[in-house]
């Protein structure tokens, strides 16, 4: 099951704002965070484009809601970038997205190495 704070890496992800293209680190179900030395404002909202694979992309209104600065980062894990939180996104988008995740989740769980020695 999907919980609305699971981050999910999935190769390839980008966000367009500006006509500047940015990969993004993680992609949750409310948001992503996009890696990027010149983050954009905190507070400031975007039209974005998520580039999710095969020239598919989702146009979403966001807002950005944390800025990981190289400096001093406020999460060292993660490279410098900003958090954007989607306030807008068509239906069928977030639909797709889901799924998309549902199927990243479904393949992480069969990867994962059973807790069971091996006979």
């Amino acid at each position: 099951m999907m919980k609305g704070n699971d981050r999910y890496q999935i190769p390839g992800l980008t966000c367009t704002i500006d006509c500047r293209t940015l990969p993004v680190v993680n992609l949750s179900v409310g948001g992503v965070f996009v890696e990027s030395t010149e983050p954009l404002p905190l507070g400031q909202t975007v039209t974005a484009l998520l580039g999710i694979r095969d020239g598919v992309a989702f146009e979403v209104t966001a807002k950005v809601v944390w800025v990981n600065e190289e400096v001093r980062p406020r999460v060292a894990h993660l490279p410098p970038g900003f958090g954007l939180k989607i306030q807008r996104m068509r239906f069928r988008d977030r639909m797709e997205i889901l799924r998309v995740l549902g199927e990243i989740g479904a393949r992480a769980k069969r990867a994962r190495p059973s807790a069971q020695p091996a006979a």
